[in-house]
């Protein structure tokens, strides 16, 4: 694979270009890999193994839950500024902006509810398979 530089807020690292029908069998053979950008519109994820290069660009976003008893409970969620301020200008999906978040935090960002009320309003999602 050929290694590319791609630059996110301050940070400049090494990404490989995969085809995103062949992203979650690359990332279970590679567990040191992270998507760190989905281009659905070209169908590639760019991967990177330098965790640590973008973790510690991360900040700290406070969210309050909108569905809580008086809203008062607070989710955590570590974010790049860039990505936060991309999204909130509009135009761009939570998935797309946050490849590197898990569903559970996406959800959080895009709604503002806490991990306990999603799992309330959206049981089926959580629910195991039995079968």
């Amino acid at each position: 694979m050929e290694t590319k530089k791609y630059k996110r807020g301050r940070t400049t690292f090494d990404v490989q270009e995969i085809a995103t029908a062949e992203l979650s069998e690359f990332l279970s053979k590679n567990e040191n890999y992270f998507p760190v950008h989905i281009d659905w519109k070209n169908q590639l994820a760019l991967v990177s193994d330098q965790r640590e290069k973008i973790e510690k660009e991360k900040n700290k976003f406070g969210f309050k839950c909108r569905s809580c008893s008086k809203g008062e409970k607070i989710t955590w969620v570590y974010l790049l500024e860039c990505d936060y301020d991309k999204y909130e200008a509009g135009g761009a999906l939570v998935q797309d902006c946050f490849p590197y978040l898990n569903n559970e935090q996406r959800e959080t960002v895009k709604t503002g509810m806490c991990p306990d009320c999603q799992r309330k309003f959206f049981a089926s999602n959580y629910e195991e398979d039995n079968s």
